[in-house]
């Protein structure tokens, strides 16, 4: 028993290092790249209205309200060691970030905490992330992973667990009282991917080792199910799916999802655009676009879609262009997809948009993608004030973990400012 013991802890130890191995070799890369180049680097975004919108810049959460031409810094306080990994706005008002750090003195594991803001991030409320039956033994958290919500009660972070890029294993945990506290529903997808719920019985993930896979639940989270799509003929030799998104729905009826079709080398790849009338229960192929390149397992065209109209890019990262492809009428289309083009893509309606080229400017358009402003917004310049540690309430006396076997007290939610604008 002691060998097998020692064996194990081995084992977890080489998970462990080799994990911290990657994430560090991730961020000197990152890191390089960034400040290698004169523009700051905005990893993620979204345009939630025609001039309201959010970006990730450096360790920043900046704000705008006139779609990019001024950017205010309403960061969460963070503590020292904390990042944030993830950022969802359900509106203009309500939003959560993930913020990871390392956790205690001596710890291998992260440590999780949940920041909400329902004034558009002018005050945040600061609330830690304890799961109960996580059993460190056999899930080691990597300290990534992905919030939604579909109203300030319901939500979801599903985290990435150590694991080889074959596999990118991850741990779906949901609460019901806005963060307070976690569950883990009984069946989860299991994966990483880009997580979206609809309502609080409907949800679907689309990722897996090459993003290849497409789940739905619609019980809740209580099971899950692969969604399997049939390639159009229009595909040919490019069998191969990898999805670029969750579906996107208008209603609670109608929904679409892009996905790429590539195949063996030199075949030519395709966008195809399936489409649904009865909440995701049937899909059928709407769309189907030639790229002007051919894509690989993994890779994907980066695509909006809003107001029942696909948008994608068109031109280079050097000439960025942007079409509009209406979702009606025949299923082929003379558009052609430039997959490379723009590393991310966020509309919200026709016209106004905003598009990452080279993965660090970020443009904003005003007529559908025709024309396009550079809007980047730069990472705050002073050090943002550590945050106060919230109340963790009582402390497993077995296993040393704040929360055990006790629910968090309701006063273990700190409101604190957001850091001053720079």
């Amino acid at each position: 028993m002691m060998r097998q013991a020692g064996v194990f802890s081995i084992c977890r130890w080489v998970l462990v290092v080799l994990g911290r191995m990657r994430s560090m070799f991730l961020f000197v890369i990152v890191s390089s790249f960034f400040f290698a180049t004169p523009f700051a680097k905005a990893a993620s975004m979204k345009l939630l209205t025609p001039q309201v919108g959010w970006a990730l810049a450096g360790p920043g959460l900046m704000w705008t309200t006139d779609g990019g031409s001024h950017w205010k810094n309403i960061t969460p306080p963070l503590r020292r060691g904390e990042h944030i990994a993830s950022v969802f706005f359900l509106n203009a008002q309500d939003g959560w970030a993930l913020l990871s750090g390392t956790g205690e003195k001596g710890s291998d594991e992260p440590r999780f905490d949940l920041a909400v803001t329902n004034n558009a991030g002018t005050k945040w409320s600061i609330v830690p992330v304890v799961i109960f039956d996580l059993n460190p033994r056999q899930t080691i958290l990597e300290g990534s992973g992905q919030v939604d919500f579909v109203d300030p009660l319901h939500g979801w972070l599903n985290l990435d667990v150590a694991s080889s890029p074959n596999f990118r294993l991850a741990m779906l945990i949901e609460t019901d009282d806005g963060g307070e506290t976690w569950s883990r529903p009984p069946h989860g997808p299991g994966v990483t991917g880009d997580l979206r719920f609809t309502s609080s019985t409907d949800g679907w993930l689309a990722g897996g080792p090459g993003n290849q896979f497409l789940y739905a639940t619609h019980d809740g989270s209580k099971s899950w199910r692969k969604v399997s799509l049939s390639p159009p003929p229009q595909v040919g030799g490019a069998i191969y799916p990898t999805f670029a998104s969750a579906p996107v729905f208008v209603d609670g009826e109608r929904g679409f999802v892009p996905v790429n079709y590539s195949g063996s080398p030199g075949t030519p790849s395709k966008l195809v655009i399936y489409a649904t009338a009865d909440g995701g229960k049937t899909w059928s192929p709407l769309k189907v676009l030639d790229e002007s390149r051919a894509t690989s397992v993994g890779q994907v065209s980066s695509v909006a879609i809003t107001d029942s109209i696909l948008i994608v890019p068109t031109g280079s990262s050097a000439g960025v262009r942007a079409s509009a492809v209406p979702l009606a009428g025949g299923v082929s289309s003379s558009v052609v997809v430039s997959p490379f083009a723009l590393s991310e893509i966020s509309f919200a309606d026709a016209s106004h948009g905003w598009a990452m080229a080279d993965h660090r400017r970020l443009l904003f358009t005003a007529d559908g993608g025709n024309k396009w402003t550079d809007v980047t917004p730069h990472p705050p310049q002073k050090p943002l004030p550590p945050a106060k540690p919230p109340k963790w309430g009582p402390v497993d006396p077995i296993t040393g973990r704040p929360g055990g076997s006790v629910r968090p007290q309701a006063a273990g939610q700190s409101e604190v400012p957001t850091a001053s604008p720079h």
